[in-house]
């Protein structure tokens, strides 16, 4: 049986980049797993005041921002369908729309119905950290999160797949 893998991306605050599916694929292919791409874009809520609305536009900085978003994620899903076919694993991606503040519990969530969720770690990255943060981790073996570099040298990648 293939190992199912989930691969969390964002795109918010800071996007993954293309470099991040192409590790999942390469990790995908090297422990012959399937894997769901799952993007996630913010939905922010409008809030604030008339005087935001005024002086900052806030609502139409929120439309920008879903608008730059909901582009960046439907890149990453072409480019996991085209990146997947050419290195022949089987990939499929979608996107969410997610509250930023609970990016983490989310993919948590989601991870739940797999065997192992891939992250790709980027040292600066806010909203990476809350997909790897401990307290949202899955508990009882029922994924494993393992952090593939984004676009550095993947040199050796151990880890352990039993439950």
């Amino acid at each position: 049986m293939r190992y199912q893998a989930l691969v969390p991306l964002v795109t918010y605050p800071d996007a993954n980049g293309e470099s991040a599916v192409v590790n999942a694929v390469e990790f995908a292919k090297l422990i012959e797993a399937t894997i769901d791409v799952v993007v996630m874009e913010p939905l922010i809520p409008e809030v604030g005041n008339a005087l935001s609305h005024v002086v900052l536009n806030l609502p139409e900085q929120i439309r920008a921002v879903h608008s730059r978003c909901a582009g960046i994620a439907a890149d990453l899903i072409r480019f996991v369908d085209q990146h997947g076919d050419r290195e022949q694993v089987t990939a499929s991606a979608s996107s969410i729309k997610v509250n930023p503040v609970f990016i983490g519990e989310r993919a948590a969530e989601i991870a739940r119905c797999y065997d192992l969720s891939v992250v790709s770690w980027v040292p600066q990255n806010a909203a990476i950290h809350a997909l790897t943060e401990s307290d949202r981790v899955p508990r009882r073996g029922v994924a494993l999160a393992v952090a593939v570099p984004s676009g550095q040298s993947r040199g050796w990648i151990s880890l352990r797949l039993a439950g």
